[in-house]
């Protein structure tokens, strides 16, 4: 189903299913997490459906994210807030959690491609490394037809998350992206713990509101 046109980053809502056919296996990211193997497995055959709803208070977005995964894994709903302070949030499959978010805008480059203007939290090294997690997060086509005036404001959620305990962390890069003259709602996750890193992009359907 198309994305209605009333929905962007900043208004997000309905329900999104995993595209698997066309995302990254998510089995490397998690396993850097320290998600156990039988969860790893139960999480990679089952279908997993993102239920958003998003509101406005005192100027700032605050998006709300339920997860509901078949084959009897319990869900969770994360509360993410457009402000870019750092709060806990935990559940039984990351443990707890320190993250922040915030929504980007796109900058249109030298070779009018529009990617991200991210700052890049993740720290590695060597710097090539950096370099890559960063291409990465900045990738993709993003969906456009609702920009108005080259106005790229908002047009990504960026979400940075750190497990103290777990010594990793895990940035992403959200936005709304077209693959094969479609579009979707993608994640683009870059997990860091020690000198290990992984990436993925998780792409999801719109399915109804």
């Amino acid at each position: 189903m198309a994305i209605p046109t009333d929905i962007t980053l900043k208004t997000l809502k309905g329900s999104w299913t995993l595209d698997k056919a066309i995302s990254d296996d998510s089995d490397s990211i998690l396993r850097l997490q320290g998600v156990g193997w039988l969860t790893r497995k139960a999480i990679g055959a089952a279908t997993l459906t993102l239920n958003f709803t998003s509101s406005v208070e005192s100027s700032v977005v605050h998006l709300t994210m339920g997860q509901t995964i078949t084959g009897g894994i319990a869900g969770s709903t994360e509360e993410r807030i457009m402000d870019w302070v750092e709060r806990e949030r935990s559940n039984h499959i990351y443990g707890d959690v320190l993250s922040r978010s915030q929504l980007i805008q796109g900058v249109k480059e030298d070779d009018g491609a529009v990617r991200p203007e991210l700052t890049l939290q993740s720290k590695t090294q060597p710097a090539a490394i950096e370099q890559e997690i960063t291409n990465f997060l900045r990738g993709g086509t993003p969906y456009l037809s609702q920009v108005e005036n080259d106005d790229y404001t908002d047009l990504y959620i960026h979400d940075f998350g750190r497990n103290e305990k777990s010594g990793w962390t895990a940035e992403q890069v959200w936005g709304i992206e077209v693959i094969n003259s479609q579009s979707y709602l993608t994640r683009r996750v870059a997990v860091v713990r020690e000198d290990a890193y992984e990436l993925a992009r998780l792409v999801y359907k719109f399915y109804a509101v």
